[in-house]
C-alpha cells in the first residue's frame, strides 16, 4: 500500500524589526552590555516568532525578553501585533533596526 502526500510550502508574512529602547541611568556603565543582550534578544524573538505556522507575531513576548535583557523601556516601530493563519509563517526582514535612545532616570 502506498499513499500519496502532498507537501504545500507554508505562505510568509514578512515583518520589519525597528526599535528604540533606553535604559536605567544607573546601568550606564553597562550599556555596551545590555546593547549585546538586546541585539541577543531581538534574534531569539525573530527565531522563536518563526519557529511555529500560524503563531501570531506578538511585541508582548518581545517586550518581554527586551525587558529580561535589560531595557528600562521600549518602542517598537515595526512589527505591530499581527494574527497569522494557520497555514503561514512570519518572518522578520533584515536588517533590524534596533537603536539606543540612551538612558532615563528611574
Amino acid at each position: 500500500m502506498t499513499d500519496l502526500v502532498n507537501i504545500k510550502e507554508p505562505d510568509i508574512k514578512e515583518y520589519n524589526v525597528e526599535i528604540k529602547y533606553y535604559i536605567e541611568k544607573s546601568d550606564e556603565s553597562r550599556s555596551s552590555e545590555i546593547g549585546n543582550n538586546v541585539n541577543a534578544a531581538v534574534q531569539e524573538w525573530v527565531d522563536w516568532q518563526k519557529a511555529k505556522l500560524g503563531r501570531d507575531i506578538n511585541t508582548d513576548e518581545l517586550i518581554h525578553r527586551l525587558k529580561v535583557a535589560g531595557v528600562k523601556r521600549v518602542t517598537i516601530t515595526n512589527p505591530v501585533f499581527t494574527e497569522i493563519a494557520e497555514n503561514t509563517i512570519a518572518v522578520a526582514k533584515e536588517p533590524y533596526i534596533i537603536k539606543s535612545e540612551g538612558t532615563e532616570q528611574e
